[in-house]
């Protein structure tokens, strides 16, 4: 499977993102521009180089958790990181998935997974 390029400025934020100390980066970007493919393009370098073993997206709604083609299910997966959009309160992150995308509103229900 061929997996999305980044685009100039996504190539070069990652860059910095990767060079950074720091454990928040700031991106700001205009509506489409690609954050999300950033943002996945991020989590898979640290995914690939054992920083991290599973991620957890956090939204403030069930849309932008996304389907099969766009928004975060959809988008990361097109840089090679499969997510689900479900997770069961007091039971361990799935191991077939990287990540997981989750609403605010889930979140309480899932302290249990998380410890």
């Amino acid at each position: 499977m061929s997996y999305i390029k980044p685009r100039g400025w996504q190539g070069d934020a990652l860059d910095k993102f990767l060079a950074s100390d720091n454990k928040s980066f700031l991106v700001e970007a205009t509506p489409g521009a690609g954050k999300t493919i950033f943002s996945g393009l991020c989590a898979k370098q640290l995914i690939d180089d054992g920083t991290a073993s599973f991620i957890v997206i956090v939204v403030p709604t069930t849309a932008l958790k996304g389907d099969s083609d766009a928004g975060f299910l959809g988008d990361w997966n097109k840089v090679g990181i499969d997510i689900t959009t479900v997770l069961k309160a007091g039971k361990p992150a799935p191991r077939d998935f990287h990540g997981a995308v989750v609403t605010y509103q889930q979140l309480p229900s899932l302290s249990s997974t998380f410890e």
